[in-house]
């Protein structure tokens, strides 16, 4: 068996959700603009760090007050409050030793400007 790239998983990922969502509010067409942005994230540190960046974009955007408001967010998995397998605990519980943690984490948006620099490169805005 030939191993697909990402692109290609991707790609049928988003044109299943696209058709998904067309065929249920009855319409055709893209729902997303411009072309998918994929970048290797080979920092853990990192990664915990855009995990706060994605749980807190619906409260940027003005669609929640609280991250644990959005219904479409993983964020109650992350905290222990929803069962689903949308998360890592054994990855969340190795750099959080409690969910308050993290809570904490979420909230405390100052990452120092070194970090913030090179976390720069995998936003989308």
């Amino acid at each position: 068996m030939t191993e697909r790239p990402i692109s290609d998983w991707l790609k049928d990922l988003f044109n299943g959700y696209v058709q998904a969502v067309n065929k249920q509010v009855g319409r055709s067409g893209t729902l997303f603009q411009g072309r998918a942005k994929h970048v290797l994230v080979d920092r853990d540190e990192h990664l915990i760090h855009l995990a706060r960046y994605i749980h807190l974009n619906p409260v940027k955007a003005g669609l929640a007050k609280r991250p644990q408001n959005w219904r479409f967010s993983n964020y109650a998995e992350w905290l222990g409050a929803r069962g689903g397998t949308l998360v890592d605990r054994d990855f969340v519980m190795a750099y959080f030793s409690t969910f308050e943690q993290y809570i904490e984490f979420v909230h405390d948006h100052d990452v120092g400007k070194e970090l913030a620099e090179e976390l720069e490169r995998y936003y989308l805005d």
